[in-house]
């Protein structure tokens, strides 16, 4: 069907769109307004999930697509009631796993995002890894995006029952084991200019791996005074490194009494060894 959107016909799916618009209501009610968007590299997941921020927030732009917990947030604190975000390649900021401090801080604006009916796109190819309770209970529905052989534009919508189902049958082995409530297609047509979008990537792109080397290097210079401490037992320098003793010796053993004193093994060395 074509929608109308400032006085410009775009096509969306018939059933998606009823099913969004249902969403809107709920939004308003002061539901959740989150929904995930996931699939392989290169399968659209951006482009579709640009699509519905536009749908549902005719203001959307480049400011509201973000790549890092600290744009995600920033926006999310700027953004008016009824506007929508993009997270885009939001993998780490929301996986079962995350840690980090800023990690920790996307997930506590859950409640303002709700208060200020907002609505948010999490774009992630492995939506296994998402956390548990994000993708069950925070969420409104999941839509997966493939292609069929080479060619792009499908998509699978569930809602929040489906979702919660394949998420505890399939997760297990990543299997997608549960039927979705329609499928659907999608056409290429985009909202944002794509030279500008992939220069704000690009640029968040360096600043994360900028971050994760710097994280990588201060965590394991740390550990390496913990282990070569003299005044600390085995005991507590297992408990504080998360590593066995038996780990620790085979560690001390591999790189020898030079990085006792900060010489001999470099931390990129050290990092490599330690990891292996």
């Amino acid at each position: 069907m074509k929608v109308t959107i400032n006085d410009k016909e775009y096509y969306f799916d018939k059933l998606l769109y009823d099913n969004i618009m249902l969403i809107m209501e709920a939004v308003k009610k002061n539901w959740d307004g989150v929904i995930y968007v996931g699939g392989y590299e290169g399968d659209g997941k951006s482009v579709f999930a640009e699509q519905l921020a536009y749908l549902v927030d005719k203001t959307y732009c480049l400011d509201r697509c973000v790549f890092t917990p600290a744009q995600f947030i920033e926006a999310v604190n700027n953004a008016s009631p009824g506007q929508a975000v993009v997270y885009d390649e939001a993998q780490d900021a929301f996986e079962s796993t995350a840690k980090d401090k800023s990690a920790r801080l996307v997930k506590s604006l859950m409640t303002r995002i709700r208060k200020k009916n907002l609505y948010i796109f999490i774009v992630a190819p492995d939506f296994w890894r998402i956390n548990k309770y994000m993708f069950i209970h925070r969420s409104r529905a999941f839509i997966r995006v493939y292609a069929s052989g080479l060619d792009r534009g499908y998509f699978e919508y569930y809602n929040r029952t489906k979702k919660h189902e394949l998420m505890i049958r399939g997760k297990k082995n990543e299997h997608l084991c549960v039927p979705p409530n329609f499928r659907g297609r999608f056409t290429k047509w985009r909202v944002l200019n794509e030279e500008e979008y992939d220069d704000k990537k690009e640029e968040a792109t360096q600043q994360l791996d900028e971050k994760e080397n710097e994280d990588e290097n201060k965590y394991f210079i740390i550990y390496k005074r913990l282990l070569f401490d003299k005044e600390l037992s085995e005991e507590d320098k297992a408990r504080l490194s998360g590593y066995t003793t038996r780990t620790l010796r085979l560690h001390r053993a591999k790189h020898g009494k030079t990085a006792e004193n900060g010489g001999g093994t470099s931390n990129k060395q050290l990092i490599e060894g330690f990891v292996s």
